[in-house]
């Protein structure tokens, strides 16, 4: 059996950082970014230099705010809603998750 030293730990700590940096980067300017960079207070940045902490965000934190969305802009619709997958044609929950 292979042990895990302290190193190996450390080194894949420093892998999922650099991937969360660089998830940070690319999502920017999304709307639901899975991560967000944050100062020492926690709060908001997008300045590289002042980035202590990057959040990362699931799916299940953001598909609870975008079903109640959804569900509002449903109830809202007032004309008619087609037979099949009619209802997707107002609010796109998948479209909007990713």
């Amino acid at each position: 059996m292979c042990e895990v030293t302290d190193n190996n730990k450390y080194e894949r700590n420093q892998i999922q950082k650099r991937k969360l940096k660089k998830l940070a980067k690319e999502t920017a300017n999304d709307s639901f970014a899975p991560a967000i960079p944050q100062t020492k207070d926690r709060k908001l940045t997008h300045d590289p230099d002042d980035t202590a902490y990057v959040k990362r965000y699931y799916r299940s934190q953001q598909s609870s705010y975008l079903k109640k969305k959804a569900a509002k802009k449903f109830r809202q619709y007032k004309d008619d809603i087609g037979n099949g997958c009619g209802y997707k044609k107002i609010f796109d929950l998948w479209w909007e998750l990713y």
